[in-house]
């Protein structure tokens, strides 16, 4: 069995935030095959993927420092179909990656479309929403989106999403929904249903 495919995805690793931060981007594989990258709160903070091409959705399960495997979509780990490395520049930031899998052997994804990100908060008397603004780094006005969440206790981190949207040029503002911060992530979904049945403010869990 190659590599590839023998990865144990039960045994990767918790994902630190700060390199989930800095991996988080868009990164050109082919000509028209755009791989983007972010952490998904959803998923236990892990990388989540979209190709551009093949419309693949990956689950990113760390196994070193900056290699990582997914399955053959997300939701699905087993078997691997994917690995990618990460790759850092004489400055240690993340500038491309190696993409192993799916027809497509050991082939270098620079990253593009340079992002800039401001932390922000939408207040509504003593409610207070925080999140983030992300901006491309091209100058001049942007056309912007607002992320509406749909059920459960979402955050502003929804995996490939942000990233998606910031390279076809627009300003995101993508926010953490009320009651979604700090709960544990084991039973957090059930809490939040629970508390909106029977009526109690989200603060409560």
């Amino acid at each position: 069995m190659s590599a590839l495919h023998s990865a144990d995805t039960s045994q990767a690793a918790k994902l630190d935030p700060k390199f989930a931060a800095d991996s988080a981007g868009s990164y050109l594989l082919d000509r028209n095959r755009i791989i983007d990258i972010g952490p998904m709160d959803e998923m236990g903070g892990d990388l989540v993927f979209l190709d551009s091409q093949t419309l693949r959705e990956g689950h990113l399960h760390q196994v070193a420092e900056s290699e990582f495997v997914a399955g053959p979509t997300l939701g699905v780990d087993e078997p691997v179909a994917i690995h990618i490395t990460f790759l850092r520049d004489r400055r240690n930031q993340i500038n491309s990656l190696r993409w192993d899998g799916d027809g497509i052997h050991n082939a270098v994804a620079k990253r593009i479309a340079p992002h800039k990100t401001e932390s922000v908060e939408a207040h509504n008397g003593d409610v207070v929403l925080r999140g983030e603004l992300l901006m491309p780094a091209t100058s001049g006005r942007h056309p912007a989106i607002v992320l509406a969440h749909g059920s459960g206790p979402a955050t502003r981190h929804v995996g490939m999403w942000n990233m998606f949207f910031v390279r076809l040029g627009m300003a995101v503002l993508s926010l953490d929904k009320r009651g979604a911060v700090n709960r544990p992530v084991i039973g957090a979904p059930l809490q939040w249903m629970i508390s909106r049945a029977i009526g109690l403010p989200e603060s409560r869990f």
